[in-house]
Order: C-alpha cells, then sequence, then structure tokens
C-alpha cells in the first residue's frame, strides 16, 4: 500500500514531498478503501504505526 500511494503521489503531485501531506492524505485513502477502516493517531510519517494499529482494532473486532 505504502509504495502504490507512492507512484499516485508521484502522478498527481509531482515533486511533493517523499512523506508530505499529500501522500499521507493519499495513504490513507487508499488505506480507507481497500480495509474499511481509518487510521486514527498517525505516528510521524516513515512510521506506519496508525496504520497498523487501524488493522488491529479491525481484526480484533471481527474476533470477539
Amino acid at each position: 500500500m505504502h509504495e502504490l500511494a507512492h507512484l499516485a503521489v508521484d502522478h498527481l503531485y509531482p515533486g511533493a514531498a517523499a512523506h508530505g501531506p499529500e501522500f499521507r492524505r493519499t495513504m490513507t485513502a487508499a488505506f480507507q478503501q481497500a480495509y474499511k477502516v481509518l487510521p486514527v493517531g498517525l505516528d510521524s510519517a516513515g512510521s506506519g504505526g496508525g496504520y497498523a494499529r487501524a488493522l488491529l482494532r479491525a481484526q480484533n473486532k471481527e474476533h470477539s
């Protein structure tokens, strides 16, 4: 997902910062569409912790 978001941002926003606002918006939108969860409390742009936590929350709901 991360690398696909880079491809989209590079195409849509040439010259945008590697993990800048355009990347974060694109990554979050793609994540919501693919996994049907909204990442909250995102860490620094490169860590992805908020995305992983969102997936874990969704997985835990499915198994409870």
